[in-house]
């Protein structure tokens, strides 16, 4: 059994627009009819730009679980001919959707936005969104207060929170609203949700001084449609949470259309049936996934299901869990982290490790890489603010700040590693530490090796790869975040290697060809536009050793386009990174970044006015549908020895051609800033007289 303080698991609920007074039909909708084949279509997706490999991107379809590794999900985009992984990590919080505080009125208000931005400058792109069932009583006691409920208020006094007795029969709108924004606006982060529709924390006492079916609006004092969840009466309402009352579960099916019916045309959504429910709750929660699916099914869009620990139980009731019908769960019941070492994953379900379940207030940068290199998706369950997300107790946890950091580092290499063929293991024998993801195979190798003690030397097996291959080596250091080089290793043979540093560390063994393509200085150039408000080219120059962007003294635009010969990739190339770098030639008048903004690259597979020469056209022209990608790059003005230098996201490695030309186009985001004088950023291009000066693109690959 885990300690009290591993309290609530809530997760979110995403509504939508209805009016504001909706009564509650507790019958099932005839089916609307759905896809014949019930097949899920993949599809080829762009999702925002980003400035390097592991940023965010933007949700960009709902997920599910992967065919090929079905330890992850998808959202459906291909890249390389695969289904693109989406790894989901992040920290969650109590009072992330419903307000709540030890005053009645509620004054303290959780900040969303300020959430939302913690949890990207974290790298973080998951959470749960919590819910409380009951309008008060908490885990410290009687008084503690949430809002808003589901449900309106009667004209009949009083339920046990001080307000009106709740009315099941019509929904409260302001509930349901706030629950779609607060996921549109994690969406618009790239961020997805999982909704909490129920919460066992609310309907039965965890420990002494927990009452929170007090002010369960199920309760039938505290409901004008006489209600009784208590079947037993015994003082609780586990019952509701089980089959035992019919209407009560019609009730709940009635919510669960309401939320389906609100968010289903939202991507970033996932729903989780109940946060630690009794443990008796299986059948129950069992018939509430297979509920969800039956609804969706009447739906455009369907979500993953999830189901999670109950508690208080054994440990060996996580079996419940593997034989629910649910697309992903989350066990419970490890104890100590220090000691814990999570099962490898069998891809019969997707695993969302939630310290919270597992142990409570706890977690450990070690325990983040044991999770992830065991095949799961971990995830936090943070404190993050006492004053305002904490449920009116002290908590403390130590250990948040690395938790918080390597989450985001894990995802940084979830986003690198081709998830879609590793596996993992816990054999000593061929990864020495028990913690590996590994792809061993003769080309495109890949081995991903934590080990958690501070000292020794790591082995592993790389004989699936031939003696005479170069496989790269990269060190990291989970407690500075840091990354350091470590040359090369020989397959054929199992290889010893020792951390630089002295604490646990992460070893990434790679096979990869590294290219660099100088710019074409014969199809390279600027373009100037041809006044200040045309919006197309008047003069270019294809041979000046240097290139131009920003705006003249006729507040005219400069633009620049850098051609690269990319045909002798092989046709098979799995692309693994693309970097593109250029250099500082000077500048001519103000430099553009104080004035015009951020320096962007547009992307186009081929030339983009089908000849790779440049010419007029070149300023605003786009190549064919599917083969361009606006702002697939965003510089700042952060140089290193002169040189710009970005990655591209993996979901735009699309855009380089195989077969012949790539081009970028080189812009400004303020076209001109009307001050009548020149505002220019110089940069050497492919005419440059010295080659190591000219624009370069960076791409690593391997060959299957």
């Amino acid at each position: 059994m885990r300690t009290i303080l591993n309290y609530f698991c809530l997760t979110a609920i995403i509504l939508g627009h209805f009016p504001s007074s909706q009564h509650i039909s507790t019958t099932f909708p005839q089916k609307e009819g759905s896809d014949a084949s019930g097949a899920v279509q993949p599809v080829i997706l762009d999702p925002h730009s980003s400035n390097s490999q592991a940023a965010i991107a933007a949700a960009t379809g709902p997920l599910f679980v992967d065919p090929d590794n079905p330890r992850y999900f998808t959202d459906g985009a291909i890249i390389n001919g695969k289904y693109r992984i989406v790894f989901l990590t992040g920290s969650h919080t109590w009072c992330n959707f419903m307000d709540c505080d030890d005053n009645p009125s509620i004054p303290a208000k959780f900040d969303y936005a300020a959430y939302l931005d913690f949890l990207k400058s974290k790298n973080h792109n998951f959470f749960r969104l919590w819910r409380a069932e009951n309008a008060r009583g908490g885990e410290a006691g009687d008084n503690f207060w949430f809002a808003p409920m589901p449900y309106q208020r009667s004209n009949t006094c009083c339920a046990f929170d001080g307000g009106n007795k709740f009315d099941l029969s019509h929904f409260n709108q302001a509930y349901f609203d706030r629950m779609r924004q607060r996921i549109i606006q994690a969406g618009d982060q790239g961020i997805y949700v999982s909704i909490m529709l129920f919460d066992g924390w609310s309907v039965e006492s965890k420990f002494g001084g927990h009452e929170p079916w007090k002010g369960h609006p199920y309760k039938l004092s505290n409901n004008v449609n006489n209600i009784n969840g208590d079947v037993n009466n015994d003082g609780q309402g586990g019952e509701t949470h089980t089959l035992a009352n019919s209407q009560v579960t019609a009730l709940q099916e009635a919510y669960v259309r309401k939320v389906i019916d609100t968010v289903d045309d939202l991507d970033n959504v996932l729903y989780e049936i109940s946060n630690e429910s009794p443990a008796n709750s299986e059948q129950w929660q069992y018939h509430v996934i297979n509920y969800i699916k039956n609804y969706e099914a009447t739906k455009p869009k369907q979500h993953p299901v999830g189901m999670t620990w109950e508690w208080p139980n054994d440990a060996k009731l996580n079996q419940d869990l593997y034989n629910s019908p649910a697309d992903w769960i989350s066990p419970g019941g490890a104890g100590n982290l220090d000691t814990y070492s999570p099962p490898v994953t069998d891809g019969s379900k997707v695993i969302l490790a939630d310290t919270d379940h597992l142990c409570g207030i706890c977690g450990s940068r070690q325990w983040v890489w044991k999770s992830f290199t065991r095949g799961e998706n971990p995830i936090f369950m943070d404190i993050y603010d006492n004053a305002t997300s904490s449920r009116g107790m002290p908590f403390y946890n130590a250990n948040e700040v690395e938790i918080r950091n390597n989450l985001g580092y894990v995802r940084s290499y979830a986003v690198r590693l081709n998830l879609t063929a590793m596996l993992p293991t816990s054999n000593t024998s061929l990864c020495s530490t028990g913690y590996c993801l590994r792809r061993a195979v003769a080309n495109g190798a890949e081995y991903l090796v934590y080990r958690p003690a501070s000292s020794g030397n790591i082995t592993v097996d790389l004989s699936a790869t031939s003696s005479t291959k170069v496989l790269s080596v990269e060190w990291f250091n989970p407690v500075t975040g840091a990354t350091l080089a470590g040359g090369t290793v020989n397959g054929g043979a199992s290889r010893s290697f020792t951390p630089p540093f002295s604490n646990d560390a992460v070893l990434y063994i790679y096979d990869v060809i590294i290219v660099s393509f100088l710019s074409d200085g014969t199809n390279d150039g600027w373009l100037r536009e041809s006044s200040e408000t045309s919006g197309k080219a008047g003069t270019l120059n294809s041979t000046a050793g240097t290139v131009r962007i920003g705006d003249d003294v006729a507040n005219r635009q400069f633009r620049a386009i850098l051609s690269f010969d990319t045909n002798s990739l092989p046709d098979d190339a799995i692309i693994a990174s693309v970097t593109l770098k250029f250099k500082y030639a000077g500048k001519a008048g103000t430099l553009p970044f104080s004035t015009h903004g951020k320096l962007l690259a547009d992307i186009c597979d081929g030339a983009f006015k089908g000849d790779p020469v440049l010419q007029l056209g070149d300023f605003n022209a786009k190549c064919p549908v599917g083969m361009y990608k606006i702002q697939a790059l965003i510089y700042s003005n952060v140089r290193v020895d002169n040189w710009y230098s970005k990655s591209l996201a993996p979901s735009y490695f699309q855009y380089i051609n195989l077969g012949g030309v790539t081009q970028f186009r080189l812009r400004f985001k303020l076209d001109d800033n009307n001050d009548s004088g020149a505002d220019q950023l110089l940069l050497y291009s492919g005419n440059a007289a010295d080659q190591g000066i000219r624009p370069e693109l960076e791409i690593k690959y391997y060959v299957p």
